[in-house]
Formats: structure tokens, C-alpha cells, sequence
């Protein structure tokens, strides 16, 4: 998995490509809600917990790739905060501190819900125009 996240990171540098953020950020946003509301602890959960743990990290790295005009939003500041939190959840759950464990995925994925419900309802956003795109 390290493999991914410098290939992440080394791609982030060269693309401005928002379709490698979707294909991170899909499976986060799908898996979210199995992961947060079954049995906890079991080897499905940390299994699923790791995969979407990697990929909310790859994501918020790739996000740095995509820009307005060369500058940078609020959701790149969620961007960094959510790869913290999900950093700190990780080391929580390593040292069986279950609360902040738990309060750090919630607080990610609800941080990555935010950033979607933005971008998919803002106009001018690329998200938003392949949605109306689809409705029409």
C-alpha cells in the first residue's frame, strides 16, 4: 500500500486529471456507511477499514492536483485536515484507543460527504456539470 500512496503523491505532482481523485473518492463515499454501521472489529471490518482508510489518503493527496485557475479552495484545508484525521484514526486504533478511532473516521467521512455535496451542487465545478449533464 505504500507503493500506492507514492504513486499517488508522484502523480498529484504531474496531474491536474480530477478522474483519479473520482475513482479514489467513489469507493470511499460507497463503502463509508457498510464500514461505519456493521459489526465492528472483525477481520470484514479492518479489511474494508484499511482499503478505505488508503484510499481517502491517496484521495486527499490527488486533490492537490486539481486547482481553479492555479489556486487552491477550502477543501484543499478539508483535504489536509481529513488526511489527518485519518492518520490519527490509524494510529488511534493501533494503540486500541477505540473513541478517537471511531470519532476520526466519522469526522472523515462526513468531512468527504461536505466536500461531494459542494462540488457536486456548485456550479462551474466539474462534478456538478457531468451530474446536470446525466439529468438532462
Amino acid at each position: 500500500m505504500s507503493l500506492l500512496i507514492y504513486a499517488a503523491v508522484r502523480t498529484t505532482i504531474k496531474s491536474e486529471d480530477p478522474k483519479l481523485h473520482l475513482i479514489t473518492i467513489a469507493p470511499v463515499l460507497v463503502l463509508g456507511p457498510f464500514i461505519l454501521f456493521r459489526q465492528r472489529g472483525d477481520r470484514t471490518h479492518v479489511l474494508l477499514g484499511r482499503i478505505w482508510a488508503y484510499l481517502m489518503i491517496v484521495s486527499c493527496l490527488l486533490t492537490f492536483g486539481i486547482t481553479h485557475q492555479g489556486s487552491y479552495s477550502w477543501l484543499h484545508l478539508l483535504a489536509v485536515f481529513t488526511w489527518y484525521q485519518v492518520i490519527r484514526a490509524i494510529v488511534a486504533i493501533k494503540k486500541g484507543n477505540i473513541r478517537v478511532h471511531q470519532r476520526a473516521m466519522v469526522g472523515s467521512y462526513l468531512g468527504a460527504i461536505v466536500a461531494f455535496v459542494f462540488a457536486a451542487t456548485a456550479q462551474n465545478r466539474l462534478i456538478n456539470n457531468w451530474i446536470l449533464s446525466l439529468l438532462q
